[in-house]
């Protein structure tokens, strides 16, 4: 699939696989928009736009689509799990992960 010239919004792209993924996307020649809570390391390097926020509010979910028209929509987005063996994980610890 030939991306050149699209439109994208990576929620969760500050970090992680969200991270690499905008950089592949904007390496391809993809306008991305980055969305998430934390800092955008990657916002010079790659000139690429980013939101501060939590997609989860509902204002900020619908006025990136409107604004950016995404011809793609890339969710990396969730909470970090506790590292710790899967026994030694509590029902609330577990479903925080589980729910995100």
């Amino acid at each position: 699939m030939n991306v050149r010239g699209k439109t994208a919004i990576v929620i969760g792209g500050s970090r992680g696989l969200g991270q690499g993924v905008v950089k592949a996307l904007a390496e391809s020649s993809v306008s991305v928009t980055s969305v998430s809570r934390g800092a955008a390391a990657l916002t010079d390097e790659l000139g690429i736009m980013h939101r501060a926020g939590d997609v989860v509010d509902e204002a900020l979910a619908k006025n990136l689509i409107a604004e950016t028209e995404p011809d793609i929509v890339v969710v990396s987005a969730g909470a970090v799990p506790a590292m710790s063996p899967i026994n030694a994980i509590d029902w609330e610890g577990f479903s925080k992960i589980w729910n995100s």
